[in-house]
């Protein structure tokens, strides 16, 4: 394999942004399949505000269940709508923010809406080989 095809692609903000979009895709994937088992035991709500989406579960403490994605700084004047909203459903409030697509705007509404920053998510990303067979995952 040349050098070119076996590197990691670089992190650009299409990249951040599409990946960011790849998780939030798995996210209402999951959700969506949560929410349609027998009377919704979970209470899963999803909501979207422009292109950011709300994830609610009021019945799971589980942060990856309670969660808003696809926050960037052009969403800061929905933000609170979206966290006003997340906070009606009952569920603990969690907003993922992507630092490439945030600015200090975005940073300073999160505060005023009584959020901070308390951990890390990491999506790592690369190129796959030309050659890697695909691969079928099988559930039991």
């Amino acid at each position: 394999m040349s050098e070119s095809q076996d590197a990691s692609p670089v992190l650009t903000l299409d990249l951040a942004r599409r990946l960011d979009e790849a998780e939030a895709a798995v996210q209402a994937s999951w959700s969506e399949g949560l929410g349609k088992q027998a009377g919704n035991p979970l209470g899963v709500s999803i909501r979207s505000f422009g292109d950011a989406t709300a994830f609610a579960a009021r019945e799971s403490t589980d942060p990856y269940l309670n969660r808003i994605m696809g926050i960037t700084s052009e969403h800061a004047p929905i933000l609170e709508e979206a966290v006003l909203w997340h906070r009606s459903e009952g569920a603990a409030c969690r907003v993922e923010v992507v630092p490439h697509l945030a600015d200090e705007g975005l940073l300073r509404e999160l505060a005023r809406l009584g959020l901070a920053h308390t951990g890390f998510n990491t999506v790592f990303h690369a190129r796959p080989p030309l050659d890697a067979p695909p691969r079928r995952r099988t559930w039991k």
